[in-house]
């Protein structure tokens, strides 16, 4: 840590506290919440900048070493105020996010989850479009009217405000913001409870009017039903299938059955619907690109070799590099590169179109990384979540703060796609961007995929 070389009354410190109380003024003063050891708290903010510093692969690809010393810097000097367990985990979220991984994020300590759980939801759901955040479905007949309106205020502050500090918190790949807005979206609950302190009663003005929802409620939202990986033959445009894949946890067999259908079929459009993918088994979505791909495709994944200076506090790491039989690695640099192949057999060369969202992340991202820049498919939708250059990932490390027991996990392997040599730190961006509409959203037929068939039988396969 540096603090110590920074004078009390220099301008970076003056500075380093306004936006801490920008941050800090937005938690309930009045919450029943004990202030923890500063001590122990700046001992596990010590192992947790030592062992990310010296083991993250991706470390210095997003952020420079002097902002992140300052974060840092910051984050000790509103621990050295006194701080709860929110407030904590807070400033945490906060410091790592800046990382640009999305896959390293800290986990609020049981105690903290257990009072913050989402287990009674709002009953609406919210969307971001062009910056703004607006009602976009009502689960109650109350809330009705204000499905399509923007959110202005909720308990008085301004959304704009709420909005900017959740998304500080939120980690994502690279410097995209439509992860960072999915996050959101997805635990939009969770944000307004951490930042708000759980308040008794939200009130929420909209462009429509006003509306106001005890806090915690007692709405359980009904169980989101998850895309499993089918496909099908689209009866409005003639040789298309569309391929749904809600992730790469499984599905190899629908793969292939899929690829062998369209071959026999002689299917000349394949629509890919990548949206709200958030990846899952690399193997399997490389299975899914040996059918379209038409040369081998090599990718990397590379680990630092430092020493872990902290390892009695990594408790647990999870996942593997890849279970393939075309991985071959470095024994110098401890980098392993893996070979995908094409499938001769049902290669695909037909028309593809794919589409995504700020949902479409890890192996989804990867995926549609491939085909935009290698297969050369037309990409309809909004920006994926993953990047496109490249993602943390393979084995994922457990990181146990001692004191606050807050779970930080963090990917050790950096996993290149080596498909495009640009990191501009977007997520792969759609040739066609079709925003949704947040007043009809949920009860018209699906916007961007009727824009793939516009163009399907505009420009038909030849």
């Amino acid at each position: 840590m540096r603090s110590e070389s920074i004078s009390f009354d220099t301008p970076m410190k003056r500075t380093i506290i306004a936006l801490l109380c920008l941050v800090q003024s937005l938690f309930v003063i009045g919450q029943d919440e004990t202030i923890l050891n500063t001590d122990s708290l700046l001992a596990d903010l010590e192992i947790l900048t030592t062992t990310i510093r010296d083991n993250h692969p991706m470390m210095y690809m997003y952020t420079t070493r002097a902002r992140f010393d300052n974060l840092a810097l910051q984050t000790a000097m509103q621990i050295k105020t006194g701080v709860s367990a929110p407030v904590f985990y807070s400033s945490i979220s906060r410091l790592i996010s800046s990382i640009g991984c999305g896959h390293t994020y800290a986990y609020p300590t049981p105690d903290l989850a257990e009072r913050m759980k989402t287990i009674h939801d709002l009953p609406f759901e919210v969307k971001f479009v062009d910056s703004a955040l607006y009602v976009s479905k009502a689960y109650l007949k109350e809330i009705e009217p204000y499905v399509g309106h923007a959110i202005v205020n909720i308990n008085d502050v301004p959304i704009t405000r709420l909005v900017t500090v959740s998304l500080q918190h939120i980690s994502a790949d690279g410097l995209s913001h439509a992860a960072k807005a999915y996050g959101f979206e997805q635990n939009f609950n969770f944000y307004l409870n951490l930042l708000l302190g759980g308040p008794g009663t939200l009130y929420f003005e909209t462009t429509g009017g006003s509306f106001s929802v005890g806090f915690p409620t007692d709405f359980t939202k009904p169980e989101r039903q998850e895309e499993t990986t089918s496909f099908q033959q689209l009866p409005e445009v003639p040789g298309t299938v569309l391929l749904t894949l809600g992730d790469f946890d499984a599905g190899k067999q629908v793969i292939k059955k899929c690829f062998s259908y369209m071959q026999k079929q002689h299917i000349e459009n394949l629509i890919i619907d990548l949206r709200d993918n958030e990846g899952g088994n690399g193997n399997i979505g490389a299975n899914l690109l040996s059918y379209i791909i038409d040369s081998t495709l090599t990718y990397y994944l590379d680990k630092k070799v430092t020493p872990v200076r902290y390892k009695e506090f990594m408790t647990q790491q999870e996942g593997m590099i890849v279970s393939n039989q075309y991985v071959m690695a470095d024994s110098i640099t401890r980098s392993y590169y893996f070979k995908v192949k094409p499938n001769r057999q049902c290669n695909f060369n037909g028309q593809v179109f794919v589409l995504t969202n700020g949902g479409t992340f890890s192996t989804g991202a990867y995926v549609a990384s491939v085909l935009k820049n290698v297969a050369g498919a037309t990409m309809v939708g909004q920006e994926t979540g993953g990047s496109e250059y490249a993602i943390g990932g393979g084995v994922i490390a457990r990181l146990v703060l001692p004191y606050s027991k807050l779970n930080v996990r963090f990917p050790l392997y950096k996993w290149r796609f080596n498909v495009t040599d640009e990191n501009s730190g977007s997520g792969v961006i759609p040739d066609l961007i079709v925003q949704p509409d947040p007043k009809t959203m949920f009860q018209r037929p699906d916007d961007a995929r009727l824009r793939v068939i516009e163009l399907i039988k505009k420009y038909p396969n030849s």
